[in-house]
């Protein structure tokens, strides 16, 4: 009998293709894993921030949220972690971007 099969959590290593996560942030091998890892952090952002547009928030209330509920856990675990220069980051942005410009005219520039 396997040690799996008595209950013990499998082991993570460079070849399980997701990182461990203890207390929140990941512990990761291989580049892959942190990849898995960032790709599944801005899913669960792009999920908070559709929550947060059903409401109906002014332009500082929807700032407030970002700041302090949605990007707080975020630079908190990068902070820790830290994320590759490119697509993560265009990704974050265009997030921020959907939340903080819905229902306002004229959009607002990151320039």
């Amino acid at each position: 009998m396997t040690l799996v099969e008595y209950g013990f959590p499998e082991c993570h290593d460079y070849r399980h293709p997701n990182a461990v996560t203890y207390l929140g942030s990941p512990l990761f091998t291989t580049n892959h894993q942190l990849d898995q890892f960032l790709n599944t952090l801005l899913s669960t952002i792009q999920h908070h921030c559709n929550l947060h547009l059903q409401r109906q928030l002014s332009f500082r209330g929807r700032a407030t949220i970002m700041n302090s509920l949605i990007l707080s856990k975020l630079w908190h675990i990068l902070r820790l972690t830290g994320a590759p220069q490119g697509t993560f980051w265009n990704k974050l942005r265009s997030i921020i971007y959907q939340l903080m410009t819905h229902r306002t005219f004229p959009k607002m520039s990151f320039e």
